[in-house]
Formats: structure tokens, C-alpha cells, sequence
């Protein structure tokens, strides 16, 4: 999941948590010999390997925001892909939410929601980062309170979604004000 190199040490962290080091002065995280050229797995002071925690279940991170007033206002949101799902197959949506009524935002504009599969913002190989603009200068008054709510999935069709909502995997990211 992630990996670092010095002058004289590198470490990874598996998607596990596991963390490994090899190079010159490894004893000072492994207790081991003093250079190692090969992986170590890094224990703590008891003997047990250390564990940097589950990287690999990562939900992502989604952001949103307003410039402006209703009346003339720039709307932009996004996600940014956990490292463990960037590559694979996915979908990102992109949703609104005004009281009773849903719409998502598809490749071809805003859809009513009426049940059945979440229409994709964008579907195929989850990149790092999928920035979404809403609105640039528009009008939207009489939008006041409406939320807006970005999350991804991986898979195809409808299980994309129902692992985003396994996974807990979106969130609102901005109530127009």
C-alpha cells in the first residue's frame, strides 16, 4: 500500500498493515541484524509483528464546496480513490438530495432517481482522483438545503453500488447555502 526509501533504509506497509524493512540499520526497527537485504517484518518490543492497521479497507476521501452566492455559484466536488481501488473496475456517483426527491448526475446530465440500479457519474478503472464540477456561475436559487452526497464503488453494475454501501463509502459533501 505504501512504500518509502532513504540513503541506507527502505519500509513498506502491506495492505494488511504489515510493515517491512531491509537496508543498513534495520535492528533500530527490527531488533534484527544490523543490515538486512532482503524484507524484515518490523515487531514490537514483545516479539509480536507491528501492525500499522488495515490500509487496505481506506474508504477514500470526498470534498465538496461553494464559491458564491445561489444566485451565482460555482459548485465543485469530488473523490479521491483509496490506493487499494485505483485501477480497478468501478463506478463513481455523484448524487443530490432534496427532501423526498434523489437525482443523480450521469455522463448526460442530472436523472431522476425511480429505483432499481444507482445511475455512474463514471464508470471503468478508478483513477486517483475524480473531480466533478457542478455549476460554474449559474443561477440555482430556490436550491437552498439541497445535499450533495459523492461515493464510489468497485464492480460493475449494481454491486458497484451495493459495495459502496457495504463499504460505506461516500458521504454528503456539501448542503447548498
Amino acid at each position: 500500500m505504501a512504500a518509502a526509501a532513504g540513503s541506507a533504509i527502505s519500509a513498506v506497509i502491506g495492505v494488511d498493515g504489515s510493515v517491512w524493512v531491509w537496508g543498513k540499520a534495520t535492528n533500530l526497527a527490527t531488533g534484527g541484524a544490523d543490515k538486512a537485504t532482503a524484507p524484515v517484518r518490523v515487531a514490537g518490543a514483545n516479539g509480536v509483528p507491528f501492525d500499522a492497521g488495515r490500509v487496505g479497507e481506506a474508504p477514500g476521501t470526498f470534498a465538496g464546496g461553494q464559491t458564491g452566492p445561489l444566485s451565482n455559484v460555482t459548485i465543485d466536488v469530488a473523490a479521491a480513490i483509496s490506493p487499494l481501488h485505483r485501477g480497478k473496475t468501478g463506478r463513481v456517483y455523484v448524487a443530490a438530495f432534496a427532501g423526498s426527491t434523489v437525482v443523480f448526475l450521469g455522463p448526460n446530465g442530472w436523472v431522476p432517481y425511480t429505483g432499481g440500479a444507482f445511475p455512474a457519474y463514471r464508470s471503468g478503472p478508478l483513477p486517483r482522483t475524480v473531480p466533478v464540477g457542478i455549476a460554474s456561475g449559474l443561477n440555482l436559487s430556490g436550491l437552498e438545503g439541497v445535499q450533495l452526497v459523492v461515493g464510489y464503488g468497485v464492480g460493475d453494475d449494481a454491486s458497484a453500488a451495493a459495495e459502496m454501501v457495504r463499504a460505506g463509502r461516500y458521504r454528503v459533501v456539501h448542503t447548498l447555502n
